[in-house]
């Protein structure tokens, strides 16, 4: 619509999946419970559950629904999400 879809089509998007899909930088911190929440909303299928704990495999695309849906707020990207507020729409709260 802005005349420079192209450059997001053509340029961005290949450096993102070179550089960024499947290297990730998420990791579950003791105060996860085991629920599979993160599981059941990754929209690629990514995470899987091991030993109780999730476990990211290499398709991550980092749409981070894995870090807001957490009920126990368990699930941190790096040192950039610790502290860091977590939003879930209203609507996807009625789950």
């Amino acid at each position: 619509r802005t005349g420079l879809s192209w450059l997001k089509s053509f340029l961005v998007y290949p450096l993102f999946a070179r550089f960024k899909v499947g290297r990730t930088s998420f990791r579950s911190t003791s105060a996860c419970v085991g629920c599979g929440l993160c599981v059941r909303v990754c929209p690629v299928g990514n995470l899987r559950m091991q030993e109780g704990r999730p476990v990211w495999d290499d398709r991550c695309v980092e749409c981070v629904a894995c870090i807001h849906r957490c009920p126990c707020h368990a699930i941190e990207y790096g040192k950039a999400s610790v502290g860091q507020g977590r939003y879930v729409h209203p609507i996807l709260r009625k789950e």
